[in-house]
């Protein structure tokens, strides 16, 4: 093993202005990755309370008098 006190400096790229909010591609593609995402919303998990979306389908309703 050599002791070379020598470094070498590391490279700095600049990232392009705006990222990846100019790229017309990536929007697309986060917008596939949103809508599929949303396809997986599970109903089970939101019907599991139903005494709360009881309560709050009767609190929607007009009161009678």
């Amino acid at each position: 093993m050599s002791a070379n006190p020598q470094r070498e400096s590391a490279t700095i790229y600049m990232f392009p202005a705006g990222g990846r909010a100019r790229s017309p591609e990536a929007a697309r593609k986060a917008r596939f990755a949103a809508e599929i995402a949303a396809l997986r919303v599970s109903n089970a998990v939101c019907s599991d309370s139903w005494y709360h979306e009881e309560a709050v389908r009767e609190a929607a309703e007009p009161a009678k008098h």
